[in-house]
């Protein structure tokens, strides 16, 4: 019957006070960390977040890229008697004026002989819209483009490129991309390589960040798995820890 609830919203007034008019932040990882465990979960379309714990102490935290600070960069509650509820609110505050975007793609399987789609995710996790934005899409040789729910600017041989429009703070979107699949039996048990890039991908800032940049990829060989971790930045000050989650057929 313990709880620790709170919102995340962006501080627009630098008073680090909730405010009506100030928006909130969907989809933050929050961090709960006790000495023994540590639970994770997410804020809601409202900001919102809420965790059922056990009695104990428990040190609260969210993840921040580098563009954004945290009037509480983490809060420690102690929840005690059958009632207790820690109410732990992070406000936003930016450090530059910057648009970040990130984006992603997938496909639920790619079939000989049959058309399929690609699904693309785009976010802006900086501190500024980003406008006139635009997604690259670079299709697999063996694929053909068929058309896309977001306005397709130009085609370049497989290189396809999407106008996206302006994309707000801590805004995401997506696009369907339909293609069809050559009828070739020697692709059978091929992995097909498709790639999306996003822009404006420039980093910016007064005091740009020079710290590690950890990149993560996974290789499957038969039965084994191999994890690869590269730093692709600056040293790391501190050791990182990394999670591995199995899904439920393995």
């Amino acid at each position: 019957p313990h709880f620790v609830q709170g919102n995340i919203f962006y501080d627009l007034n630098l008073d680090c006070q909730n405010q009506l008019d100030e928006p909130s932040f969907d989809k933050y990882l929050v961090s709960i960390q006790s000495s023994s465990d540590i639970f994770y979960t997410n804020s809601d379309l409202h900001g919102n977040y809420r965790m059922n714990l056990p009695a104990g102490e428990f040190n609260i935290s969210i993840g921040l890229n580098e563009y954004w600070t945290s009037c509480q960069t983490s809060q420690t509650v102690t929840l005690n008697t059958t009632t207790d509820t820690a109410v732990v609110d992070f406000a936003l505050q930016p450090l530059f004026n910057c648009p970040l975007l990130d984006v992603s793609i997938s496909t639920p399987f790619l079939r000989l002989c049959f058309d399929g789609y690609y699904t693309v995710n785009y976010c802006n996790n900086g501190t500024i819209p980003a406008e006139n934005a635009t997604v690259q899409v670079t299709l697999a040789d063996e694929l053909s483009y068929l058309n896309a729910t977001a306005p397709l600017l130009s085609q370049n041989g497989q290189v396809l490129t999407f106008d996206i429009g302006t994309v707000g703070v801590n805004e995401c979107g997506n696009f369907r991309l339909d293609f069809s699949m050559l009828c070739d039996s020697s692709l059978f048990g091929q992995t097909l390589c498709t790639e999306a890039h996003i822009f404006p991908d420039e980093l910016c800032g007064d005091d740009p960040f020079n710290g590690p940049i950890i990149q993560a990829n996974v290789n499957c060989n038969g039965d084994s798995v191999a994890f690869n971790i590269k730093n692709i930045g600056g040293d790391m000050g501190q050791p990182y820890e990394y999670i591995v989650i199995e899904d439920n057929i393995i």
